[in-house]
């Protein structure tokens, strides 16, 4: 059996950075966990809905060794934020994770790590810096003209057009159309285009701040 030993209301501040991408209804009962991996110190937790993927990373954890397992993401969610600013320890086997806090014990099934659709990370990569609250502008200028489940898959998202000093922001539902820019620095890149589906929109938007600058990473196939 694996321990680690963290604090509650820092582990649930990750948690809630990508427990929204989590559905209440699954059709496939790994989507409704999140994974978690414990390496080096690091805990890693990721959560998908297989058209967006989400993760948080938390640093200098205190851990037995590495492990890999799964949990109930929206469960554990409302477990650890619960347990307010306690340390807890996580104890994890191989079917279950069990969490404890002084005067408490939780015990959640978890599934095979394995089965965990993860995105697939092959293929060169490109990135460029820009303001958080400028990405925050860009998509509350657009995102409103976004379909809502349309046949038309490609409505239900923001197009991204991407090249050496600009990033451009369209949505559209067939009906209205908005569009928006902004200028960025990174002049060796080539033009590209990315449609953002609604959910990474709708994440994007409840994650980020005002504050700060964030990296946007793409490459051929995400």
């Amino acid at each position: 059996m694996n321990n680690i030993n963290i604090n509650a209301s820092v582990l649930s501040e990750g948690l809630h950075q990508i427990v929204g991408v989590v559905e209440r209804k699954q059709t496939m009962p790994i989507l409704s966990h999140v994974l978690m991996e414990c390496s080096n110190k690091t805990l890693t937790i990721t959560a998908t809905d297989l058209e967006v993927q989400l993760s948080s990373t938390i640093s200098d954890i205190d851990s037995s060794d590495d492990f890999i397992t799964t949990i109930p993401g929206r469960k554990a969610f409302e477990i650890i934020r619960s347990l307010g600013n306690k340390e807890i320890e996580i104890a994890v086997s191989e079917s279950t994770v069990v969490i404890k806090s002084s005067n408490s014990s939780f015990k959640l099934q978890a599934l095979a790590a394995n089965e965990f659709p993860l995105f697939d990370a092959s293929g060169s990569e490109n990135y460029f810096g820009v303001k958080q609250k400028e990405i925050k502008s860009l998509f509350t200028k657009t995102q409103f003209s976004m379909a809502q489940q349309d046949v038309r898959f490609y409505l239900n998202g923001l197009l991204l057009e991407i090249s050496p000093n600009t990033l451009v922001s369209v949505g559209t539902d067939g009906h209205r159309l908005s569009k928006s820019k902004i200028s960025i620095e990174k002049t060796k890149i080539n033009e590209t285009s990315y449609i953002l589906p609604r959910k990474a929109v709708q994440e994007v938007q409840r994650i980020i701040s005002d504050q700060g600058e964030t990296k946007i990473t793409f490459s051929d196939n995400r």
